[in-house]
Formats: structure tokens, C-alpha cells, sequence
């Protein structure tokens, strides 16, 4: 992948986490539920995109410190 859609996918997921993540382990009626499998899958593949070497430019470019998926959701 380009440069330009590595960062254009971490823009993606970054933003999905972070749209979502209010159900990343939420309780309903006192019994926890999981998150959905596409949740799962955008945070493997988030970190995945992590190792790239455009990652820590794509943090630059954005005013964010080096990070993964689960500091988004946090």
C-alpha cells in the first residue's frame, strides 16, 4: 500500500473507533456484551496498520502521540 492509503484507512478506522467506542464492552442489564466481530476487525486491523512506517508520520500529520486501537476506544 501507498502512503497515501495507509493513511487514508487509519483516517478511516480511526475515526470509526472512536465513533463506536461507547460499545466497546457495554452492560445491558447488568450482563456484559461483547463487542460486534467488524468492531474486533477494525481494531486488528488498526493496530496491523500501526507497524507501517507511514504510522508515525500519519500521527504527526494528525497532533496525535504513538498509540493503538484500544488507547482510541479508550
Amino acid at each position: 500500500m501507498n502512503a497515501a492509503k495507509v493513511k487514508a484507512e487509519l483516517t478511516r478506522l480511526h475515526n470509526l473507533l472512536r465513533k463506536y467506542s461507547h460499545r466497546w464492552c457495554v452492560e445491558v442489564n447488568g450482563e456484559r456484551q461483547e463487542p460486534s466481530q467488524r468492531m474486533y476487525d477494525w481494531v486488528d486491523q488498526y493496530n496491523a496498520l500501526t507497524d507501517s512506517v507511514y504510522f508515525k508520520e500519519w500521527c504527526e500529520e494528525n497532533d496525535l502521540v504513538s498509540h493503538d486501537a484500544y488507547d482510541v476506544l479508550a
